[in-house]
């Protein structure tokens, strides 16, 4: 409402050039540009609904559609199925592609592929759970590995699961601990990253802090839909209740909760719930 006046829109859209004619009432009940809404006879706009059939046959057995808005310009539709999370784009399911980018070696026993990096006082231990690292608080625990083989100007997909405590990942073009790619706090969880190299890449993974963090398993991901486990079965997918902050959103189904983090418009992971800090208060003690 401004200065008494309230709009409608129920005449739809007119040319800019019209609205100097603000006595014309038909003016008054239009829009310059109606975009993702659809004017009601008596006035109001209501959000449109979808106009077109994406598929009948490509969504998992049982799943449940989620909307997820970042930005007005970047939206996706979260499918939750049987222990397992989708997402779909521009009607399209998220995909990778292959590249010829190698990640070689594992994370457990011998760390094979691997250089070990780690500050005195810190190490990195191959278990049978993956590479357990274990900071000093003053120096880091690392380990790192050049991409061979690095596919310049590809998009590449990277598969990391973590336990126990966050890892920090950086990825870069100068070598060990470099990160001009990226460099992100991953908590406990598995996530489906992508990243496009214009140079020899470089994988980083750190641990400064005196607790154990376990990279249970790291590889470039194959061609192929983008399928990430989630921690809820197909008879319980009507349960789960969605609260979105930004690009995070917080599930929760059955009294259990978990969360959904957007990295990138084509990176996401399933992780688990951590509350650092919170939200209990100091207990008031006085009559006040």
């Amino acid at each position: 409402m401004i200065d008494g006046v309230v709009n409608t829109f129920n005449r739809g859209e007119i040319g800019d050039l019209a609205f100097g004619r603000q006595e014309v009432e038909r003016v008054q009940n239009s829009a310059e540009l109606i975009e993702n809404f659809v004017p009601m006879r008596l006035g109001p706009m209501i959000r449109r609904g979808g106009f077109e059939v994406v598929s009948t046959t490509a969504l998992l057995a049982g799943s449940r559609l989620f909307p997820f808005v970042y930005a007005s310009d970047e939206t996706a539709i979260l499918e939750m199925g049987d222990s397992t999370m989708r997402i779909w784009r521009d009607g399209a399911l998220l995909t990778r592609t292959a590249v010829t980018s190698t990640l070689t070696g594992d994370l457990s026993t011998a760390l094979t592929g691997w250089t070990d990096a780690s500050g005195s006082g810190s190490s990195v231990t191959g278990t049978s759970s993956g590479a357990d690292f274990v900071g000093a608080d003053t120096t880091d625990a690392v380990l790192w590995q050049t991409l061979g083989s690095t596919q310049t100007g590809a998009e590449h997909g990277l598969r990391i699961k973590i336990k126990d405590a966050p890892i920090r990942l950086l990825i870069g073009t100068s070598g060990a601990e470099s990160d001009d790619i990226t460099d992100s706090l991953l908590q406990p969880g598995e996530y489906s990253l992508v990243f496009t190299p214009d140079a020899a890449a470089t994988i980083t993974l750190i641990n400064d802090k005196n607790y154990s963090a376990i990279v249970e398993s790291i590889a470039l991901e194959a061609a192929g839909t983008v399928s990430i486990p989630t921690p809820v079965p197909v008879a319980n997918v009507d349960e789960i209740q969605m609260a979105q902050q930004a690009g995070r959103i917080y599930c929760s189904w059955s009294d259990e909760m978990f969360m959904i983090e957007r990295r990138g418009a084509k990176s996401w992971g399933v992780v688990d719930f951590r509350a650092d800090d919170g939200p209990d208060v100091l207990i008031t003690t006085d009559d006040g």
